[in-house]
Formats: structure tokens, sequence, C-alpha cells
């Protein structure tokens, strides 16, 4: 394992809600401290993220990991896909 010593740039998708709302977010996590800590607890405000800590899957609360898919899936943003970054819930 190499070790890294600066913060790495994470691009994710943020699940706000049970319903599937968020936004793409851009922040930086360090070295993944054991083997399937590989999702993050991200305190944000609209695109501001505050902190971002590593967590393994069993720390999602279910309602939410229903919502972001299996482990080995992974969904790199896309603008075609997705559409501008950033919120598309009118409420938030």
């Amino acid at each position: 394992m190499k070790l890294l010593k600066q913060p790495q740039s994470v691009e994710a998708f943020v699940v706000s809600d049970p319903f599937g709302s968020g936004e793409w977010l851009k922040f930086q996590v360090g070295q993944i401290p054991k083997k399937g800590m590989n999702y993050a607890l991200v305190l944000h405000k609209g695109s501001y993220v505050k902190r971002a800590r590593l967590i393994a899957r069993s720390d999602i609360p279910k309602l939410i990991r229903s919502i972001i898919g299996w482990p080995d899936q992974y969904m790199p943003y896309a603008y075609k896909k997705f559409g501008p970054k950033g919120s598309w819930n009118p409420f938030y």
C-alpha cells in the first residue's frame, strides 16, 4: 500500500435523504484506513464541504444503502447523463 502525504480529491454523488436527493460534490479524503472503508460521511452546505469521514458500507443507514447501489458499482459523473452538477431538488 502506498502512503499518500496529501489528501486525495474525490468527486462523488452525495445522497442527502432516503428519497435519493443529493448532488455531485468534490471534496478531499485521506488514505483509506481499513479495507472496505471506501464510503464517506459528508458534512456540507450546498457545494461547500466542511468535513468528510471515511466509513464502511455497513455504517450507512439501510434506507440510504439501498439507494447507492452495490459495492462493485461505481458511477462516475457524466454531464450527458446527469446534467450540470448541483442540487436538482427545487426545495433545497
